[in-house]
């Protein structure tokens, strides 16, 4: 299924990308990108799970892609949130990596890192 998904995407992609350059006064933001596959993975997490992940405690969840092959999680907590409780939405959060990687068959190159931040409040 997310195989179809991403092949509708790519389909979509490519027939958008025909249309605007074929108009003479498109904006330069209409050019064609190709993201690489782990700018989509980061993109992909950051669309599916973010909104899973933050919460009351947590002020900001992230998926960024990291070159050459790192997705950093980076986490903004506020006091209120028990080390326990960051630590498992942390360790979730690894788990949706390494789950949806393994589900494009990338999980032997992607490597993950971890970036947390109290806010202090």
């Amino acid at each position: 299924m997310k195989r179809l998904v991403a092949l509708s995407v790519s389909f979509f992609a490519g027939a958008m990308a025909m249309l605007c350059s074929t108009q003479k006064n498109a904006s330069p933001l209409m050019v064609p990108y190709t993201p690489t596959r782990l700018e989509w993975l980061a993109l992909d997490l950051e669309s599916r799970f973010k909104s899973q992940l933050e919460g009351e405690k947590i002020s900001s969840f992230d998926f960024t892609a990291v070159a050459p092959d790192t997705i950093m999680i980076s986490v903004t907590y506020t006091n209120d949130a028990p080390a326990a409780f960051v630590d498992k939405v942390i360790d979730t959060a690894k788990t949706f990596v390494e789950a949806d990687a393994q589900s494009y068959g990338w999980s032997k190159w992607v490597r993950i890192r971890v970036e947390r931040k109290n806010l202090g409040l």
